[in-house]
């Protein structure tokens, strides 16, 4: 039963949601992270061991999908697993939930703690929820005809940061280079790894994709741009900011702090916030929606949107009861998100691939 009746190019719905719902989020946090693991070499982690996991993870999903072309991950795991594929299912949903309920709390946290310190952490996780169920409601094009519109002051937002910390950067701070050997950078890999995993969320809206011959060659455009994106922020955050950067909670906004041209360009970090409301309201619409559409999915009903509500309030609570601190979800990022997040973004579809293969279920219908 098809859920969604809307379509959407590969171009729309794969390349830049896919690196909208990366990057919104793992920008402002992945420097810090692979800095406390692999120190000035965390660049090399973004850059090298996260994308070859984002490769590995497109090609799985786009094997699956050429066997199961008219079908969701929710869908053909039940085809593939019979009934523990109902299971599968059920994870998956719990799964883009509970992600989704950490991205809202990491967005009502930085506001938080970066702007409005005085306001109750319930009202900014309320407006994007909100705004993540409107969107849902409204499905999938909405959201990818949005993410268009804000995908260049989103990606401007970055690279106008990027441009203005050329002036405030050492690049000594990145030398020299593998000084520790590759141990720390392996250790390092696994948060940018994780984050690059989360394009696994296509494998909910490739059903709906309407021109397939190019949905490989945009996935693998994605990932790759997103490697070299979440590269110079960790390359441009240690050059300015140095090994003062694993400290840090939010370390790309506080380069955009440290960023000052003459006596006319500063509070650059007004940009960060741009950058970050707007992408990270693309990034909850598209967990919420293929929350919901996986929900109406396993419980076969004919419209997903009345789950949508219910949806919201698990959201919502999940939200606030998450975490104590800001510090508390960044060190549940560093510590835990990666090897959870591994399951659901290789581990199981790989499982699925090869069983589908052995038992010969579904068939090469779709070039990709």
């Amino acid at each position: 039963m098809v859920l969604e009746k809307g379509k959407v190019s590969s171009r729309q719905g794969v390349l830049l949601l896919t690196f909208t719902v990366v990057v919104s989020t793992a920008v402002l946090t992945v420097p810090a992270i692979t800095a406390a693991a692999a120190g000035r070499d965390g660049w090399i982690c973004t850059l090298v061991v996260a994308t070859v996991y984002g490769l590995l993870t497109a090609l799985v999903i786009i094997k699956l999908w050429q066997r199961f072309p008219n079908k969701t991950i929710i869908e053909y795991s039940q085809i593939i697993a019979g009934p523990l594929g109902k299971v599968v299912g059920a994870a998956y949903i719990l799964w883009f939930i509970h992600i989704n309920s950490v991205v809202v709390r990491e967005f009502g946290d930085f506001i938080l703690t970066s702007f409005m310190p005085e306001t109750p952490l319930i009202a900014f996780n309320i407006i994007l929820l909100f705004l993540g169920a409107w969107a849902t409601k409204s499905g999938l094009e909405v959201i990818c005809r949005a993410n268009e519109f804000i995908f260049p002051l989103f990606t401007l937002s970055i690279a106008g940061v990027f441009l203005l910390a050329m002036q405030e950067a050492d690049f000594s701070n990145l030398l020299p280079v593998m000084e520790n050997g590759i141990k720390p950078i392996l250790r390092g890999s696994w948060a940018p790894m994780a984050w690059r995993g989360e394009i696994i969320v296509v494998s909910m809206l490739l059903p709906y994709v309407d021109d397939s011959d190019n949905v490989g060659k945009y996935l693998a455009y994605s990932v790759i741009i997103i490697g070299i994106i979440l590269t110079f922020a960790t390359v441009f955050t240690t050059a300015v900011i140095g090994e003062l950067t694993k400290y840090l909670t939010f370390p790309f906004f506080e380069l955009a702090r440290c960023i000052t041209i003459g006596r006319f360009i500063e509070r650059v970090e007004a940009l960060v916030l741009v950058m970050w409301v707007a992408g990270v309201t693309i990034k909850v619409a598209t967990f919420f929606y293929i929350a919901s559409l996986g929900t109406g999915q396993l419980l076969g009903l004919s419209d997903y949107r009345p789950v949508v509500l219910p949806l919201g309030l698990l959201l919502g609570v999940w939200s606030l009861e998450l975490f104590e601190s800001s510090i508390q979800s960044i060190q549940w990022l560093t510590e835990v998100f990666s090897f959870y997040a591994f399951v659901f973004e290789l581990g199981i579809p790989l499982v699925l691939l090869i069983i589908a293969v052995l038992t010969k279920k579904g068939g090469q219908q779709k070039s990709g």
